[in-house]
Formats: structure tokens, sequence, C-alpha cells
């Protein structure tokens, strides 16, 4: 009915457009990670070795096995997370983490 040229522009409309989006929207998704771990001083030299963002430090207690542990909490961007899991991988493929979606943040964020 509109041919086959019309249906190539289409497509290469919807993938530029879906880009664009992508772009500007995912740049500006902020999630926090906390991170678990028996090895936070390893694990902190890594992430600070490959991400420029800051590591704030928690004191943990496991409830069951009432372990001391490290709690290691840091806001990123959706683009660094895949960084991050392939730091914690390597650094401490046991610890435990929890990714959740950032609302907000106030105070100093490096955007770039």
């Amino acid at each position: 009915m509109y041919g086959w040229e019309k249906a190539l522009y289409t497509l290469v409309t919807l993938y530029a457009s879906t880009r664009v989006i992508d772009a500007i929207h995912t740049r500006h998704q902020k999630l926090t990670a906390m991170i678990i771990t028996n090895k936070g001083g390893e694990l902190k030299k890594a992430i600070h070795a490959k991400l420029v963002r800051g590591i704030t430090t928690i004191p943990a207690k496991g409830a069951f096995s009432q372990e001391q542990k490290d709690m290691l909490m840091i806001v990123l961007t959706r683009y660094e997370l895949f960084d991050l899991e392939r730091i914690i991988k390597e650094a401490d493929p046991e610890a435990f983490t929890n990714i959740v979606q950032t609302t907000a943040v106030f105070g100093f964020f490096r955007k770039e």
C-alpha cells in the first residue's frame, strides 16, 4: 500500500528517535546501590579506581549470622551500573547488592 521505501524511512526514524530519547532520559536516571560485603576496603579501592563516585560506608551486621560486614552505599547513573556490577564480581563475588531507583539527589553529584 505505502511501499518498502516509506517503511524503511519509518524504521530509521523510529530508531533515531528512540536513541535520542534514551540519551536524554537515561542519562538523568539515578540509582542507589547498597552493597553488603566482607571486603569493604578492597571493594572501595576497586570502585574508586574505575568510577568517579563518592561512597558512604555504613557498618552492618547479619541478622542471622551476627557477622560484622560493611555496607557501601553509592549513587550512580544507569550507564555506570554495568561497570559497577563488573567491579563487584571481580572484587567480591560473594557481595550482596541491592539496586534501587533514586527519585532525587540533593547536594553535589557529578553530572558527567
